[in-house]
C-alpha cells in the first residue's frame, strides 16, 4: 500500500457554532459556546455568494486542531440579528 493511501493530508475540521461580536477589517471577532473569542473569516463560498454577517448573528464555524484562534465561517444560522 502506498503512503498516500494511508496518510490523509486533510484533517477533519472541528465544527461548532459561534456568535459574531464585532467586525474587524474583513474578518470578525466571534465567541464560541465555551466563551473563547476567535477571529473568524468567511469561507470562499459565502464570500462569493455575498452573504451578510452582522453583529449578534449565530454562525457555524470550522477550526483546525492546530490553531484554536482562527475559525472559518461556513454557514449563517440566524438570518437576522436577535440582539
Amino acid at each position: 500500500m502506498s503512503p498516500a493511501a494511508t496518510f490523509s493530508t486533510m484533517e477533519t475540521p472541528i465544527c461548532t457554532t459561534a456568535r459574531i461580536l464585532a467586525p474587524q477589517a474583513g474578518i470578525f471577532v466571534a465567541e464560541l459556546p465555551n466563551g473563547k473569542k476567535v477571529l473568524a473569516h468567511l469561507s470562499r463560498q459565502l464570500r462569493e455568494s455575498g452573504a451578510v454577517v452582522a453583529v449578534g448573528m449565530r454562525v457555524a464555524v470550522e477550526m483546525t486542531a492546530y490553531d484554536f484562534d482562527i475559525a472559518r465561517i461556513v454557514r449563517v444560522l440566524d438570518e437576522e440579528c436577535k440582539g
